[in-house]
């Protein structure tokens, strides 16, 4: 597929939720463990098949590169008041992870945004230039340079203030219509700079979004999730003990343990098993494998398997969050 015809919605349909593999041919070295399933990756989305698969019977490994298990599910609990490095709301429409909250009897809180003002816990905290400006007073701090239109908006309102004025969606399967692909092809920053927005209100506002610049994040895409406010009803949900207490309680009912500190370099697959193989030299072999990686690190592994070209080009080429 030639680079001009390539956008993100058509690879992210070719790469779905994850990676399947079936299957390799190599059995020159000696395999540590075997497996009905390897998942490859312990984030929330590992965890959660690893559980629906040993449900059903089978036997399943779950490989993870760092130390640590959770992903994105990440509370910094060396830092004072454990604020989340990732994942931090659960909304009452994310079903199976409200469904695992409740059979694991994880505890929720609702977000402190629905409680009484005397009951919240701080909010967002801002530094501009190494100096933390009080919200409140953000209209007047000298920190704050934009002109006198924009002057009034918090630098996490800038985005969505020029989006909701133009947000053509009115369904939440808009964003897939056809009509809608030139905004697809349009960055963020292209947008803000057409709609008027100052250099200023465009740098404070790359801050506050989840791309490394908005240049690298669609129009469309941020215009999807504007909407997706208007059909998510229901509260907004903290973990109680922190995000990653799920994520551990998750792991915990696994009969066989997380094995971390296995950073994958390696997938070998055909129609009849999986060997992986680990940059500490351990080899693993399952009948079948699921990639939850991110792609900033599946194209960091060497993959020979039956993989259509669309998702290689995908893996290879879609930019990853900060």
């Amino acid at each position: 597929m030639s680079v001009a015809t390539f956008n993100r919605r058509q690879t992210l349909a070719g790469l779905g939720a994850t990676v399947a593999a079936l299957g390799s041919s190599s059995g020159r070295a000696a395999t540590r463990r075997e497996f009905d399933v390897l998942v490859l990756g312990a984030g929330i989305s590992g965890l959660f098949a690893a559980r629906r698969l040993q449900a059903a019977g089978l036997r399943v490994g779950v490989l993870e590169g760092s130390h640590r298990i959770g992903g994105r599910c990440w509370t910094a609990r060396e830092v004072p008041g454990s604020p989340e490095y990732g994942a931090s709301q659960i909304g009452d429409s994310y079903d199976r992870v409200m469904a695992e909250c409740r059979e694991l009897k994880v505890p929720l809180r609702v977000e402190y945004s629905d409680l009484p003002a005397s009951a919240r816990p701080a909010g967002i905290a801002v530094s501009i230039g190494g100096a933390p400006p009080s919200l409140g007073a953000w209209k007047d701090s000298p920190l704050n340079r934009l002109p006198e239109s924009e002057r009034s908006l918090l630098p996490l309102q800038i985005l969505g203030h020029y989006v909701s004025k133009r947000n053509p969606m009115k369904q939440p399967e808009d964003w897939i219509r056809p009509e809608f692909a030139e905004l697809d092809a349009l960055s963020a920053a292209q947008f803000l700079r057409r709609e008027g927005a100052s250099p200023e209100a465009i740098r404070l506002a790359e801050a506050f979004t989840y791309a490394h610049t908005l240049e690298d994040v669609s129009t469309l895409d941020v215009m999807r999730r504007a909407f997706a406010p208007q059909w998510m009803k229901g509260n907004t949900y903290n973990v109680i003990g922190g995000m990653d207490a799920l994520t551990t309680t998750m792991s915990r009912t696994l009969a066989h343990p997380v094995e971390t500190g296995r950073v994958v370099s390696g997938i070998r697959a055909d129609s009849r098993r999986v060997d992986v193989v680990c940059r500490d030299g351990t080899r693993w072999r399952a009948r079948a494998a699921i990639c939850t990686f991110p792609t900033s690190t599946l194209k960091q592994v060497r993959v020979d398997a039956p993989v259509s070209p669309l998702q290689r080009e995908g893996w290879e080429r879609l930019g990853y969050a900060k």
